[in-house]
């Protein structure tokens, strides 16, 4: 007979070995091999990752204060603030407004990527081209000086500006591409600083005058040039007279 004893202790390993038999298998890991997970998890988590390459500035002005408008143009000259009607525009407007801006002094080394002047730097990012400047500024410092103004008034407003954009300011381009000595002295330039460059003043009024009279190419290009003299003066009479009217 097997005894009270020998049946549990029987029993007691049956279930022992089944019990077994029904779980996977856990395999020993020696000492070293637990060292070695826990150097190599360390090392893992003290490596600092690479840190990325700063991008290169977008803009000129790299320390600007927050809300300054920095104005890219042609250098003053004493007659006017700017012979370029474009960039007087923007400057104009920034005045009206009311708005912090400051004029670069950049020696005419650089323009927009657009390749334009003016062009603006507002907080880091670039604007170019005087409409989309003003658009843009009116947006961000929620200014428009034609808030008064009627839906009709608006309209040949537009006009105006248009006119004066794409007509009256090639007139003006006309007359300074085919008349360049004039130009230089009613504006009384400093064609040294305004080319910045070292090059002997001869030397400069030669090289001046000789790319704005290339230059003319461009008004026969837009239309304008292909008409007579006394004909594009008349144009420019009307346009004067309509803004006066």
């Amino acid at each position: 007979m097997t005894s009270t004893t020998e049946t549990a202790t029987a029993g007691t390993d049956q279930t022992v070995n089944n019990t077994t038999g029904t779980q996977e298998p856990v395999s020993p890991v020696s000492e070293n091999e637990t060292t070695e997970q826990q150097t190599e998890a360390s090392n893992t988590e003290s490596a600092s990752p690479k840190k990325a390459a700063l991008p290169k500035p977008t803009v000129h002005k790299v320390d600007y204060e927050k809300d300054t408008v920095y104005l890219y143009q042609f250098p003053r000259c004493p007659a006017i603030v700017s012979t370029s009607p474009f960039c007087l525009k923007v400057e104009t407007w920034l005045k009206m407004n009311d708005i912090s801006y400051e004029n670069v002094d950049f020696k005419t080394s650089v323009k927009s990527k657009k390749g334009q002047l003016p062009f603006v730097e507002l907080n880091g990012k670039e604007i170019a081209d005087s409409d989309i400047i003003i658009r843009d500024l009116s947006k961000h410092f929620d200014k428009d000086l034609d808030s008064g103004l009627t839906a009709e008034q608006k309209t040949v407003s537009h006009a105006f500006v248009s006119m004066l954009n794409n007509h009256t300011s090639w007139v003006v381009r006309w007359w300074r591409y085919s008349n360049p000595q004039k130009y230089i002295e009613s504006a009384k330039m400093d064609l040294k600083r305004a080319v910045n460059t070292k090059l002997p003043a001869p030397v400069v009024g030669f090289l001046f005058k000789l790319e704005f009279k290339q230059n003319v190419k461009h008004v026969v290009g837009h239309g304008l040039g292909h008409h007579s003299e006394e004909e594009i003066y008349e144009f420019g009479r009307s346009d004067l007279k309509s803004l006066s009217d």
